[in-house]
């Protein structure tokens, strides 16, 4: 599970919490979660399909083995398939911060809800392996236990039969040597967790919604200083012209009462970042005053920034004071900062460099970069031709390697055709690469058969070259 959770009424994912702070009880984090879910089932995920959806997004069908059925009196062990967003396609990786992020032969317990009239969704997921569980400091055994404690409380007891197969799936799901009951306790060197994927890249650019209200915008620039601070091999650096957007507005894929959402896309076989957006959820009130009752914007920025850095939720119950810990309380500000775990995960990660120097105090003030000027227009790039090498069929990856005039430092690949939605596929960031005034290069993976048109542009907010390249896709 990969966000940040809020308290009370609100979410940032996979959970709903209604306590006011962080020392109660923790199944009582389950209460809320179990009464909003349709179906909590436990079984194992047997097939795994990732596709570009016409809106031009990866989404995952997902098939589950249910193995028991804890709550939904007409549900009955066999098979369940749900749609989730996110996934992986050829060399193009997309997740989400509102979407459990599933594989094959994975053991898993499920709340599902529904969102949509007759479709079922994963709420909240759990693995049944032994290991540590974030969100709930509970393993397997103890947390089924506790899972059917609860529900017996809100007049949902579980049958007996139902009870005893998904015991026996747990008990061969884990693994050899866990313990099925002792309750997490990490060491606080442990309160910290990595997802995987990392920019290999010293900058990583951001740009500010221009709908952004001063106060977000202030708060926003606040979290970047928090991490920048760290002396990291990696930087967040603003730019007029990135496709890396912060903004706030309406959340449509996944959970619609999400907090706020961190998207970002990566390359698979090397585990690389490439862009990403962070959304805040204008359904929500939000403030830099630690007001009661509204959102404090600048911890929950920088838990989505440690999201797209890199970390993922600690399970120990010792690190609930950590910036990447999975729940926030309304008008809490404590997030402001990193914790111990949230700064060695960052390090352990990236490590650190030493701090730029300070300028000569008779230096006089240097001009800010162009990419910084909102005002400055980046130069319309002409593209001369395109050559495409690989396996022109549906679903292989092809390299791209595009030769022109005034390619620029952001330059970005925007490919329309099959699969790709109007405003088109922008392969972007760490995605183009070998870039000089003259050629670039990067990687598409085909989304169907056809003919598919390619312009180059600098920056989402530059000019389109007036030329185009195109080529031909087959059916394997």
């Amino acid at each position: 599970m990969n966000c940040l959770f809020a308290l009370p009424g609100a979410f940032l994912a996979l959970l709903f919490l209604s306590l006011p702070g962080f020392s109660t009880p923790r199944d009582s984090d389950l209460k809320r979660d179990l009464k909003r879910a349709k179906a909590v089932v436990a079984g194992e995920v047997t097939l795994l399909h990732s596709y570009y959806a016409p809106d031009g997004e990866i989404y995952s069908d997902i098939t589950l083995r249910v193995s028991g059925v804890l709550k939904e009196s007409e549900a009955t062990p066999g098979l369940l398939t749900f749609t989730t967003p996110g996934g992986i396609v050829g060399e193009e990786g997309v997740a989400f911060s509102n979407a459990p992020w599933f594989e094959v032969n994975e053991p898993v317990l499920l709340l599902l809800e529904e969102w949509a009239p007759g479709t079922l969704s994963p709420a909240a997921k759990y693995d049944l392996d032994g290991r540590d569980i974030p969100e709930v400091g509970l393993k397997g055994r103890a947390l089924l236990e506790t899972v059917r404690s609860i529900l017996t409380e809100q007049g949902n007891a579980v049958l007996d039969s139902e009870w005893q197969r998904t015991l026996e799936f747990e008990k061969t799901s884990r693994k050899a040597g866990a313990d099925p009951t002792t309750q997490v306790e990490n060491p606080l060197t442990a309160c910290y967790v990595l997802t995987g994927p990392r920019w290999r890249t010293t900058s990583v650019q951001f740009r500010l919604d221009n709908a952004l209200p001063p106060d977000m915008s202030t708060a926003a620039l606040a979290a970047v200083k928090t991490i920048n601070d760290l002396n990291l091999s990696v930087r967040f650096q603003s730019s007029a012209f990135s496709s890396n957007l912060i903004s706030r507005g309406g959340i449509t894929t996944g959970n619609p009462s999400t907090l706020a959402v961190a998207r970002y896309r990566f390359i698979p076989s090397t585990q690389t970042m490439v862009d990403y957006t962070i959304t805040l959820n204008n359904l929500y009130t939000w403030a830099s005053t630690g007001a009661p009752g509204v959102f404090d914007t600048e911890g929950v920025l920088l838990h989505e920034l440690g999201h797209i850095a890199g970390l993922n939720h600690p399970s120990p119950s010792i690190c609930n004071q950590h910036t990447m810990w999975f729940s926030v309380a309304a008008g809490d500000t404590s997030r402001r900062t990193l914790e111990i775990g949230d700064t060695t995960g960052l390090q352990t990660i990236y490590g650190t460099v030493a701090p730029p120097p300070p300028p000569p105090p008779s230096a006089p003030p240097s001009a800010p970069p162009p990419a910084a000027n909102p005002g400055s227009t980046p130069p319309v790039p002409t593209l001369t031709g395109i050559t495409v090498s690989g396996n022109l069929v549906t679903n292989s990856t092809i390299r791209m390697s595009a030769s022109g005039t005034n390619f620029a430092e952001f330059l970005q690949f925007v490919v329309r055709g099959q699969g790709c939605p109007s405003t088109g596929c922008i392969l972007a960031g760490a995605a183009v690469q070998n870039i000089t005034a003259t050629s670039a290069s990067t990687s598409f993976v085909p989304r169907g058969a056809g003919t598919y048109r390619v312009n180059v542009r600098n920056t989402a907010l530059g000019a389109q070259s007036a030329a185009q390249a195109s080529f031909m896709v087959f059916i394997r």
